[in-house]
């Protein structure tokens, strides 16, 4: 018998088993007969028995597929197909549990009868398609499988039901002899001709389609070979789980046969040198655990039998981590000096701790090294170290290392560790690879190197002083220089303050002096007030006083540059150099204290707050409304963490405008010497000096708003209980009173029950009939009235009942009322029928008459409900016109409505309204996915499933690591929980569910999944939070939401900074590709007037415009010129922060210009290479190893302060990191020893570690402190090792008690360090320069963005985010920057959000005209009058060809969008005729009906007709092997030049698999992508084809007759644009539309625009 076989992708015992079955099989055909010359089927003919031949295939799978489409081995027969799985497992028992294997009671993964019985149904479908090639015609082959047992296991105790599929090997030698194999597949007589098809398998598993099968070990398998033992002892894989793409592993395969010598030879000395490297890592987990957790730890468990010549095992491989020399050539170079030296003193530290647990490595080299570009390091290979329990590895160390064969053999082990470590730190220090080469002149380069770090590694090299790795760290901490001592203050800081004026010259009095002494001036000036501290004058020997005055006026420059409205307005501030004093210049209030009588006008409201009137609702009162504006000015100042401190009635100022009250604090900002801050004893709590000024603020605020509200402080109120009770809770609470006004401020927000209840008196009723909110919404439906169009029927939906009600337009009331019906429910059709909701109960009273006063007033008071009438008014306008063309359905039209059912209304939203609207409705916007597949179950954990999806942003970037999330499902009905989500198994486009429900693994493609968070309902609290805090007026920028609003005439900020053509000329560069770049004077213009105008600023940025550009070098800008200290970058999603940020650092390097970054990710792998060093998580791993392994020598340094000898601290530290948590480890245990819950094994393993663990504590006590002692008396160690210490270096009691809780700080430090997430995040996110992530990642608790301020928030893609993402970084900019395109992809809500807020808001619920009213904050601010002052646009674009770009600007931007200079690849003219010009129409009308798209799945539509051009068309361009080879070279190795863009989900998934099912080379198939238009914002491809997908007869449009994903589509392509679809849908009434447009100007340029026939494209070759 024949066999194909793949090399490379079987086991050596699996190529075994197959040679065994070849041979067999083999002899029998040969036995049959001899075969005679001729043709196969001559030969088939002159035998008697036409069982043979066969034909196998082996050690193959089909690439398109998973694990479902790797064959062992496959054999074509002469009746069937037979898949042989083959498992050579030995010593034990199989078993069968829940789908899975076992064997000796191991889990061993799923069931192989499962797994091969998928891949005879995947065999099957593909043989289904071929079935009229075969000799049967018209039959498919049969199927059949084994798992094929190879080994000595036993299995009989596994079910029937996978028995009947498992055999041993003997067993299927067996099936060479006729009679049985007759015997087990009775086949048909027609079937027996199966073996004259052997070319049909040949087409099918022969060529492309088809690669070597890839090794697995443990679930994951072998891709990428990344190190070969020079002997070839073994070689090093990169390996990928089976279960996740995204975790890897590192695979070892070892080959026993290039050892000499009898150990290699036999299983026991095998698993000697296989279990060393075990053993060595047992040990330092036992010594030292953090170390251990740095290791590469193995993931196999072995047993000695198992140990053959040929052996695999698997390591975990850290995330980013890479070999040594991979990591110095690919990242070092963009590494700063100190960046490299802190590598060094990280490496140095480790093999230090490795050294000290008495370990040397011996074998260090760039296969033993693992580097991240986060500075983690990693260590392996320690298959030859020495370690001091076990000795050496003996004879075979030589050949098992890889280095250290070269090392002279007199040097220690832990000498040749030295060697090797200086080695690697000296390239690690120059950027250079380590190879034979560079270590041929290595010590020549070192000793003449300059540098204090290679006089250091050269005289560890050469001396005596570095025995072992500690003396080497020591030496270097030694000798490292010193950092700079913190500067004494610079009076320079105060030049820019700093004018050559006399105050009272400048400023001269109007009248009389409000304040005049020695030490102050107050008076007023041209109607301002100027204030005047007398005889400052700064320098650098009073430091003190220098640094106050530089923080107050660090203080005017934020309250200058904000302008609260509450403060009042600041002009100018400085030091008067003639007159040597500080002046203030502010706007005048011209009002009345809050003491003054000016509150008589509000005498009338305050009696009906006393209970005048008894239904009056006291919290809507005017006095009610000033308490709240006073707290809210408040707290917004403590906010921007400022603080008044010396509040007071007489400071307060209240100015009546109109029907409110506006509030100002004076006082403030208020400039004391020292000790000096002004503080009242009325208005702060008793122990005034021992509280913050804002605690006192908070109290005078709340005592303030009590004396206004008539409330006695501390006593109860019958009239205002509620806030009586939250004076009375901050007065009793002793530690958190008065601490934020939170508390106090909800008490307002109590209303009582009844209050809102609106009654209406309804003729024919016997009882009251109470209808009220399903959970805060009445559903409200409108309806024609059949008497008048000018009438409306509206239904009132609530629990309780339906109320209907007739609505007169023109009256604008209530005048007739139907009799309700009762119901207990809401039923679901009321749900969806309606068009609005409200929030109020209504109360139906029996009466002879109608009565709908009440109602009338609360209805027409609102704005949705009036414009709910509006619209409903103007549909049944609409419908009554004739029309000409019916509309079909469209399903993805929101509420399932026809297109053209509601009329064009205009909407005029107020942005305050609607985004109350998006707090109230954001219960419906968790974050979901649409499942591409159905549910597989994890291999390694059947308690698991994967879901897949596909999305380009992370769906659970919003979720803190340490969450439980829940994967919900919504229903019409209920909600649906399906499980919780494993975070850490979790990737992008892949999620892992556990604790399933039953309807978790029944789900199917297509359907929504929703994700919520227990601990704080994911990030709906952080995004209501925020944007609750803008509507209070509470972010930083205090009026930013009336910034938004279309209707906004505010006059922008004029912040007077000009940018000079030098400044412009800096970021003048050169590519990679040799490209000059600089800023067009349109980005100029651009830059200009967003850095002078604010606080909101916008930057529209078109496709290609260079957007990440623009902002890198406005960040640099912001930094090196206008001193911005800290900026907020943040987009919606990862890649396009990571670009940036990596573009800003780029400018920043190049520039010399110091930067430091943070990016905050939950998720390690969202994080850019380019970025890992800046990942949150590595800057605090970075800190505590340097911390740990510097501890000693930092306290050391305080010895002079302490007045100790630095030995003795150096060894208390040692002693408190090292020892005494050894210690308390080991009484730990031995109380778990003594426990009875163990069982006997455990016991056994912890008594083994506990005694080495002992054995390691007394060789520290005796050889570094001198002590010895028996194990039980270890709790008394602590105690002897400070004596003997105190008795050794003369210390007393005092001196070694500041000691000792000097180093008990230091092991509290490194324990807080080593706790995830602290509180350090927080830190980072208020020190670093530029701080990034994602909108809604940014926003997690533990960061505390919103407890901070930033100079500048820059918001990428800000036209995608909706207004809560937008909230959590704006709330805390002094400057705001939005970048996005609102003619792009708009704001990502869910359709159940959409509905909820068409519904709040009383506005159609179709796609169309819902986009339109809830466009995005971008556009709302953009189009504004005030974003006229504050907006630019970018209007060159540089990626798109310019036939291209003209049909993009045309089209979408008004023809204002140009074209720059591009150079487009001399490759076109080797492409096919289908896309040889830069614009191609491929038109599908001449398929008549079967240009149609199908709409028989679900929400989404496909087109097949699309799908099989598109196919076709990628046939064309990869049969022309010369344009195939150019287009490749045309981009990076990572990227697709050919893009296919499907407008339609499902359209995605059949084109998918469609060329799946194709056979492709791999150099073409990596050149393909293929995605929606929703995940491609922001991509780009030399050549784009659109799928259009939607073609019917009533050329109904559906999303496409909006211009903004259009836009997107075709945006995508820089140098060829295909658009395939039905020329028919976009001619007569769409010609107007989008789409309509863009095919005209196809057809009117002759020049570079083509319409193709795609029946050109059948069987067409040029």
């Amino acid at each position: 018998m024949e066999i194909k076989l793949w090399e490379g992708g079987l086991q050596e015992q699996e190529v075994v088993a197959i040679e065994k079955i070849k041979n067999t099989f083999k002899n029998k055909e040969a036995s049959k007969g001899k075969l005679q010359g001729g043709s196969l089927r001559e030969q088939l003919s002159g035998l008697k028995n036409p069982m043979y031949p066969w034909k196998g295939y082996a050690g193959f799978r089909f690439v398109q597929d998973k694990y479902e489409g790797e064959f062992d081995l496959l054999i074509v027969t002469h009746c069937n197909v037979l898949i042989v799985e083959l498992k050579d497992w030995n010593f034990g028992e199989i078993t069968f549990s829940g789908d899975k294997w076992f064997k000796n009671n191991k889990d061993m993964g799923r069931s192989p009868v499962s797994v091969t019985r998928n891949k005879k149904f995947n065999l099957d479908n593909k043989l289904k398609r071929l079935r009229h090639k075969f000799s049967n015609k018209g039959f498919t082959p049969r199927v059949d499988f084994f798992v094929v047992m190879t080994g000595n296991a036993g299995y009989s105790k596994l079910p029937e039901s996978e028995l009947k599929h498992v055999i041993s090997l003997e067993q299927f030698l067996e099936f060479a002899d006729e009679r049985k194999f007759g015997n087990e597949f009775r086949p048909h007589s027609k079937a027996k001709v199966l073996n004259k098809d052997f070319a049909v398998f040949d087409q099918l598993i022969i060529g492309n389609q088809t690669a070597p099968k890839q090794i697995s070990v443990n679930g994951y398998k072998a891709e990428e070979e990344i190190f070969k033992h020079p002997k070839g002892v073994y070689k090093e894989f990169v390996g990928s789980s089976e279960v996740s793409s995204q975790d890897q592993a590192l695979i070892r395969m070892w080959d026993f046969n290039k050892l000499e010598g009898t150990a290699a030879s036999t299983p026991e000395g095998r698993f000697k040198m296989v279990s060393r490297e075990r053993e060595v890592l047992q040990f330092i987990k036992h010594n030292d655990h953090q170390l251990y957790l740095q290791c590469l730890r193995s993931l196999t468990t072995i047993e000695k039998e198992q140990v053959t010549t040929k052996f695999n095992e698997v390591y975990e491989l850290p995330s980013s981590h890479q070999r040594l020399n991979q990591f110095i050539g690919k990242y070092l170079k963009d590494f700063s000096e100190q960046d490299r030296l802190n590598i060094i003193k990280l490496l140095v530290a480790k093999f230090a701790d490795l050294h000290e647990i008495e370990i040397a490595h011996r074998d260090l080299g760039d296969h033993s090294l693992w580097i991240s570009p986060a500075k983690e390091v990693a260590l392996s290979s320690f298959i030859s170290a020495y370690h001091k329990p076990q000795g050496t590895v003996g004879d075979y160390r030589d050949k098992l290392s890889v280095t250290s064969q070269d090392m002279e053999s007199e040097l220690s082990p832990y000498r040749q560790d030295v060697v090797s470590l200086i080695q690697i730190c000296w390239h690690i220090f120059i950027g250079e690879r380590v190879s034979e080469d560079s270590l041929s002149n290595f010590e020549t380069s070192l000793k003449d190197d300059g540098h204090w770090i290679s006089s250091i590694l050269y005289q560890a090299l050469v001396g005596t002083e570095a025995p072992n790795a500690c003396k080497v760290f020591e030496l270097i901490k030694q000798q490292e220089p010193k950092s700079e001592e913190v500067k004494i203050f610079d009076s320079s800081q105060f030049e820019r303050f700093t004018h050559s004026i006399s105050h009272y010259k400048q400023y001269r009095e109007d009248d009389d002096y409000f304040v005049e002494n020695d030490e102050k001036e107050v008076y007023l000036s041209n109607g301002n007030l100027v204030k005047a501290w007398l005889n400052v004058s700064p320098n650098n020997e009073q430091q003190l006083f220098s640094f106050e005055l530089l923080n107050f006026f660090k203080k005017l420059d934020k309250l200058s540059s904000l302008s609260p409205d509450y403060i009042p307005k600041i002009f100018e501030y400085g030091l008067a150099k003639k007159s040597s004093s500080l002046y203030l210049v502010t706007e005048f209030i011209n009002g009345k204290t809050w003491s003054e009588n000016h509150l008589e006008s509000v005498k009338p409201d305050l009696s009906e707050l006393l209970g005048l009137r008894r239904d009056n609702n006291p919290f809507q009162s005017k006095l009610v409304n000033l308490a709240k504006e006073l707290a809210r000015c408040v707290e917004h100042l403590h906010g921007l963490g400022l603080s008044h401190g010396d509040l007071h009635p007489d400071n307060v100022i209240v100015v009546e405008e109109g029907k409110e009250f506006k509030v100002y604090l004076i006082d403030f900002p208020d400039f004391s010497f020292g000790e000096k801050e002004n503080k009242n004893h009325q208005y702060s709590p008793d122990h005034l000096d021992n509280v913050s000024a804002s605690v006192r603020d908070n109290f005078a605020v709340i005592k303030m708003i009590a004396e206004l509200l008539n409330i006695k402080f501390g006593e109860k109120s019958d009239k205002l209980p509620e806030v009586a009770a939250a004076i009375n809770l901050e007065l009793e609470d002793l530690n958190g009173g008065f601490t934020s006004l939170s508390r106090f401020k909800s008490a307002f927000d109590k209303p009582s029950a009844s209050e809102d209840l609106v009654e209406v008196y309804i003729k024919g009723i016997d009882d009251v009939i109470d209808i009220f909110p399903d959970n805060g919404k009445l559903y409200v439906y409108f309806e024609k009235s059949k008497q008048s169009d000018a009438d409306l029927f509206i239904h009132f939906s609530g629990i309780g009942g339906v109320f209907k009600a007739i609505y007169s337009s023109s009256e604008k009331s209530f005048f007739h009322g139907l009799t309700p019906i009762v119901r207990d429910s809401i039923r679901i059709q009321d749900i969806d029928n309606s068009t609005l909701t409200i929030d109020f109960p209504i109360r139906l009273k029996p009466s002879e008459r109608n009565q709908f006063r009440a109602l009338n007033a609360k209805l027409t008071s609102l704005d949705a409900f009036n414009r709910a009438i509006e619209t409903k008014l103007q549909e049944i306008k609409e419908a009554n016109k004739p029309k000409l063309v019916s509309e079909v359905q469209d399903k993805e039209v929101l509420s399932g409505v026809t297109e053209v059912s509601f009329p064009k209304v205009k909407a005029n939203i107020a942005t305050r309204e609607l985004w109350k609207a998006i707090i109230k409705t954001e219960t419906e916007s968790h974050p979901y996915i649409e499942l591409v597949s159905e549910p597989v179950t994890d291999k390694n954990n059947s308690d698991q499933i994967r879901l897949m999806y596909s999305s380009d942003t992370d769906i659970l970037g919003g979720f803190n690591s340490t969450d439980t999330v829940e994967a919900i499902q919504i229903s019409k009905e209920k909600e649906v929980k399906l499980g919780e989500v494993v975070l850490k198994h979790c990737s992008l486009n892949e999620v892992r569910l556990s604790k399933l429900s039953f309807r978790a693994r029944n789900l199917n493609s297509g359907e929504l999944l929703y994700f919520r968070s227990k601990q704080d309902k994911a990030s709906f609290r952080k995004r209501k939070a925020a944007l609750q805090r803008l509507l209070d007026k509470e972010g930083t920028i205090s009026n930013l939401v009336d910034l938004f609003d279309p209707k906004c005439e505010s006059n922008a900020n004029n912040y007077n900074i000009e940018v000079t053509p030098t400044d412009f000329e800096r970021y003048d560069r050169t590519d990679d590709h040799g490209t000059e770049i600089s800023l067009n004077q349109r980005q100029r213009d651009a830059f200009q007037k967003l850095v002078s105008s604010g606080p909101l600023s916008l930057l529209q940025g078109p496709p290609g415009t260079g957007k990440t550009e623009f902002i890198a070098a406005f960040v640099h800008y912001l930094i090196e010129k206008q001193d911005a200290q800290k900026i907020l970058l943040v987009s919606q999603s990862h890649e396009a922060v990571n670009t940036a940020a990596e573009r800003i650092r780029k400018h920043c390097s190049r520039l010399k210009t110091p930067i430091d970054v943070v990016r905050f990710s939950n998720r390690e792998k969202a994080v850019s290479d380019g970025l890992k060093d800046a990942y949150s998580n590595s800057i605090i791993t970075e800190k505590r190893e340097m911390f740990k392994a510097e501890a000693k020598y930092r306290i050391a340094a305080m010895s002079s302060e302490l007045g100790v000898q630095k030995q003795y601290l150096e060894l208390l530290v040692e002693a408190e990191l090292k020892l005494f948590s050894k210690i308390d480890q080991y009484l730990l245990l031995q109380l778990d020893l003594e426990s009875q819950k163990l069982e006997k094994d455990e016991k056994s393993e912890l008594k083994k570690y506990l005694y080495e663990l002992e054995i390691t504590i007394k060789d520290v006590l005796d050889n570094k402190f001198d002590i010895s002692i028996e194990s039980d008396g270890f709790s008394s160690v602590k105690g002897l090792v400070v004596s003997s210490l105190n008795e050794r270096f003369s210390i007393n009691p005092s001196e070694s008690k500041r000691a000792l809780a000097l180093t008990k700080l230091a092991r509290d430090k490194l324990r807080v360090l080593e706790t995830d997430r602290v509180n350090y995040d927080e830190f980072l996110a208020r020190s670093r320069h530029l701080v990034t992530g994602t909108c809604v990642g940014i926003g997690q608790n533990h960061i505390g963005i919103h407890e901070n301020q930033y100079d500048w928030v820059i918001i990428d893609e800000a036209a995608r985010s909706i207004s809560s993402e937008l909230a959590i970084a704006m709330q805390s900019g002094k400057r705001v920057l939005l970048v996005g395109d609102h003619q792009q992809l708009p704001p990502l809500y869910s359709d159940a959000h959409k509905k909820a807020l068409a519904q709040e808001l009383g506005i159609p619920g179709n796609k169309e005209h819902f986009d339109e009213v809830l466009r995005s904050d971008f556009a709302r601010a953009f189009e504004s009058s005030y974003g006229s002052q504050t907006g630019a646009r970018l209007l060159t674009q540089y990626r798109m060809a310019p036939p291209i770009g003209n049909i993009v600007s045309d089209v979408f931007y008004n023809s204002e969008l140009e074209n720059g200079d591009r150079n487009i690849p001399e490759i076109y003219h080797l492409a096919p005729k289908c896309i040889s010009k830069t614009v191609t129409w491929l038109d599908t009308s001449n398929l008549g009906k079967g240009a149609y798209h199908n709409s028989d799945r679900g929400v989404s539509i496909y087109n097949r007709s699309e799908a099989d051009a598109i196919i076709k068309l990628l046939k064309e361009i990869s049969q022309e092997s010369d344009f195939v080879e150019a287009l490749s070279k045309s981009v990076k190795a990572d990227e697709a030049p050919i893009g296919v863009i499907c407008m339609y989900g499902e359209q995605k998934r059949i084109l998918i698999r469609k060329f799946g099912e194709e056979s492709w080379t791999d150099t073409f198939k990596s050149l393909v992508k293929i995605d929606t238009v929703d995940s491609y914002q922001g991509k780009e491809n030399r050549i784009i084809l659109l799928s259009i997908t939607r073609s019917d007869r009533d050329q109904s449009t559906g999303f496409l007759r909006t211009p903004n994903r259009i836009n997107v589509a075709l945006s995508r392509a820089m140098d060829r644009l295909i658009v395939v679809g039905d020329k028919r849908m976009w001619s007569g009434r769409n010609a107007k539309l989008p789409l309509g447009e863009v095919l005209s100007k196809i057809e009117a340029d002759n020049k570079d625009s083509q319409v193709f026939d795609v029946k050109a494209l059948q069987g067409v070759r040029r």
